[in-house]
């Protein structure tokens, strides 16, 4: 091919865009728009994770994303007609966790012993209290709270539905007590170092967790307990019906003045871990009480006959923050001051109840690995006002509350159950966001 000729050709393959500087020069501009296209598609996807990520932080998912849906169908009876309400993970958060903090508030320390540990995710801690050794299923911590939160909120709703049924509404003092609670969450916060209720609330009943969130479920609750309150109150006692019931339960509400030493035989321990005392040392344990009994009865304090026959004793103490330690003090009786029968210590109770009991009885109470040595002072009947019980004797109260206590929980039985039947919680995706 002569010169020319591919002169022209390539002129004319610049002019058609197929010569190889074109082709090239193309090629490369395709992989930059291409490459530019990834970047921006990674840039979106940075930028979405990020809002996500912010989103989920704010709160604002958990309280707008469907954690329970609360149904019912048709009951005339009550002029309730079907519906169906749906909870955040917001807001069965805060049930949630208040459901929580009632039982460490309730158990305390104890909590602990129970297997309870907050450091610890809820659904992995195995429930000592509900647990049956029959069944293979293990129930978490988790599983109980779940449950003790869809129970409220169907009671809740079941409450709620009656208030409307019934004309029952907050009041104006029902509402100011309702804010004041709100209100004093900005000084629980502060107390306890967070900038705000806001955050406050978030960290304790779970994220999303805001004021607004609270007003709403308190608002409920407050309705809920309203019912409750109007219920009782419409209840009507004689006074005979009130002393009758009050007379029933003396020996658990009367209130005790004692003291008493508990001299200890010396035990061994078996295989299974069971402490056991040999006749001869519970001989001597009685010998020993015995003396402490005999020198009260010849005008020794009780005080006194301790420290004069058992000497010094080995005495464990706990200091305020917690710590515990042994110290070597005199032998002295324990006091029980103002105990209500429900308390006694077990082995000396139906001692200390019986009905012939008179001031200044001492005696020796036997148990399996040694004698208590007891002296009854007195009971009270209560029969006198206190702060409680305002104008009404604290008896009388104690009766009168038992007694409504009793009728009001016929009427969860009678009325309310049946209500709460046609209550149905399901769970929604964000469910999985509720807990600790």
């Amino acid at each position: 091919m002569s010169s020319s000729t591919e002169r022209k050709n390539r002129q004319a393959a610049r002019a058609n865009g197929t010569d190889r500087k074109t082709i090239a020069e193309r090629e490369a501009a395709a992989k930059k728009k291409k490459d530019n296209i990834k970047w921006t598609i990674v840039g979106i996807a940075v930028v979405l994770f990020i809002a996500a990520t912010v989103y989920l932080n704010s709160g604002l998912f958990y309280r707008n994303s469907t954690a329970i849906t609360m149904d019912n169908t048709d009951l005339e009876a009550y002029n309730i007609k079907a519906d169906s309400v749906d909870y955040s993970v917001a807001e069965v958060n805060y049930v949630y966790n208040t459901q929580l903090m009632n039982v460490i508030s309730y158990f305390g320390d104890y909590a602990s012993y129970m297997g309870l540990d907050l450091s610890k995710p809820l659904d992995q801690q195995t429930c000592s209290i509900m647990n049956s050794e029959d069944s293979d299923e293990v129930y978490t911590w988790d599983d109980y709270f779940m449950e003790a939160t869809y129970n409220q909120l169907k009671q809740t709703a079941a409450l709620c539905a009656y208030a409307e049924y019934a004309g029952i509404s907050l009041d104006d003092d029902d509402i100011k007590a309702l804010e004041d609670s709100i209100a004093s969450l900005n000084d629980a916060a502060e107390q306890n170092n967070y900038k705000s209720a806001n955050k406050f609330l978030g960290a304790n009943y779970g994220t999303g967790c805001n004021v607004s969130v609270v007003r709403e479920m308190m608002t409920q609750q407050a309705l809920a307990s309203k019912v409750q309150s109007v219920i009782s109150e419409g209840f009507e006692y004689t006074d005979k019906e009130i002393s009758e019931k009050y007379a029933s339960v003396a020996d658990s509400y009367d209130a005790f003045n004692y003291d008493y030493y508990y001299v200890a035989a010396e035990t061994t321990t078996d295989e299974e871990g069971n402490e056991t005392a040999s006749d001869e040392a519970l001989a001597a344990a009685s010998e020993t009480a015995e003396e402490i009994l005999a020198a009260i009865e010849d005008g020794d304090s009780f005080a006194d006959a301790t420290k004069n026959i058992i000497g010094e004793v080995e005495t464990t103490v706990t200091a305020e923050d917690g710590t515990m330690s042994t110290e070597t003090k005199d032998a002295a009786p324990t006091a029980g001051e103002d105990v209500a029968g429900a308390q006694l210590p077990p082995a000396i109770s139906e001692w200390l109840l019986a009905k012939d009991r008179a001031e200044n009885d001492v005696d020796i109470v036997e148990s399996e690995t040694g004698y208590y040595v007891v002296q009854f002072h007195s009971r009270d009947d209560n029969k006198h006002t206190t702060e409680e019980s305002g104008d009404m004797l604290a008896c009388d109260y104690i009766a009168d509350s038992l007694l409504r206590e009793e009728d009001l929980s016929k009427w969860f039985d009678d009325v309310l159950a049946g209500i709460a039947e046609v209550y149905t919680t399901a769970d929604r995706f964000a469910i999985k966001y509720v807990g600790r």
